[in-house]
């Protein structure tokens, strides 16, 4: 059986989780930034492990607050994407909080005497405890295969 999952991976650009006092600055992501990053065909790691792929982003989508959502299918042929479904499900060593792994270039703008800052995802991971605090990027729901056609009109609506 396919298992998919709608998470949020971005906050809304409103949400403070950047007042943290070990907040990095090349961490936070501006509203034009969150709307180029685009996701689809990402890896779904676990704690962001390069060996441990879960399964894959397939959709994503863009909210007028800022966040960002994707909704990603696990790889359940394979036993570690069996496994993520369960720890995602469990109450004791849950899966329950998103992180966007990414890659920061800094490079000089000598003609305009700048530094330019460009950020790119390289993966998105399901985890026990995001290293940011983001009370909202979470897996919000795991869908059978069975529920996805129901739950996309549904959402839909939503973004």
């Amino acid at each position: 059986m396919k298992y998919w999952i709608l998470a949020k991976v971005l906050p809304s650009i409103s949400e403070d989780f950047h007042k943290q006092s070990d907040f990095d600055e090349l961490d936070d992501f501006s509203r034009d930034e969150v709307k180029e990053m685009d996701l689809v065909g990402l890896k779904l790691h676990i704690n962001h492990a390069s060996n441990l792929i879960a399964g894959e982003i397939k959709r994503q989508f863009d909210r007028s607050d800022g966040s960002k959502w994707v909704i990603a299918l696990i790889d359940t042929s394979k036993n570690l994407g069996k496994l993520t479904v369960q720890l995602i499900e469990s109450k004791i060593f849950a899966l329950t909080d998103v992180s966007l792994g990414h890659n920061v270039v800094s490079t000089i703008d000598f003609k305009n005497s700048k530094l330019v800052i460009k950020k790119t995802a390289k993966e998105v991971s399901i985890v026990t405890k995001a290293r940011r605090t983001c009370d909202t990027c979470k897996v919000w729901k795991i869908i059978s295969n069975r529920e996805l056609k129901i739950k996309l009109g549904k959402l839909y609506k939503i973004f």
